[in-house]
């Protein structure tokens, strides 16, 4: 008898091979998941045993959870206080950690503005693209002598020249193309 998705969101989770589908949870377990982790972000092993009994999941899968959880946070932009998260790690207390937090340790997040993306004005431009045609691999001393003159870090230069390569590859698969096709 096959089952529909309305039926298995109710149904209890089954055991999965190491490396099975992706694991899907129940609307209780991830109601209950997700309230805990709006008051914390960070369970101890006390904490972790109270959800497992709550949830009927393994500590592995809540530990797991709870860390996709943070990664997810994490890539929307939303960052964790560091402060919070060595408590966390530290704490084998349930208690102790809710004593740190009402010390003025806070478990909130905050949202970090999004960098602007930086703009090679021409004359940059300009000679990083001769810099480029002289050596598209240069050393780490041309990267530092390019980066103090166009005052840049030296992640910029190597990023610029990571992407102009990428560029020119992409063209000359282009040209390569319309060679083949006349």
């Amino acid at each position: 008898m096959a089952t529909t998705s309305a039926q298995n969101v109710n149904e209890a989770p089954k055991a999965l091979s190491k490396r099975g589908r992706k694991r899907r949870f129940t609307e209780r377990q991830h109601e209950i998941l997700e309230a805990f982790y709006a008051k914390q972000k960070f369970v101890n092993f006390r904490e972790k045993k109270k959800l497992e009994e709550d949830t009927d999941l393994s500590v592995e899968q809540i530990e797991k959870w709870f860390e996709n959880r943070r990664v997810t946070d994490r890539k929307r932009g939303i960052r964790i206080e560091e402060k919070t998260l060595r408590i966390a790690e530290k704490s084998s207390n349930p208690g102790e950690s809710v004593k740190l937090l009402r010390l003025g340790v806070s478990g909130n997040v905050e949202e970090e503005p999004k960098r602007k993306r930086r703009k090679f004005n021409g004359a940059e431009t300009e000679i990083l693209v001769k810099a480029f045609e002289k050596n598209a691999f240069p050393e780490i001393e041309e990267r530092k002598k390019l980066a103090e003159i166009l005052g840049i870090s030296l992640k910029q230069v190597h990023r610029w020249f990571q992407n102009h390569r990428g560029k020119t590859k992409i063209e000359e698969r282009k040209e390569d193309v319309d060679k083949e096709e006349t």
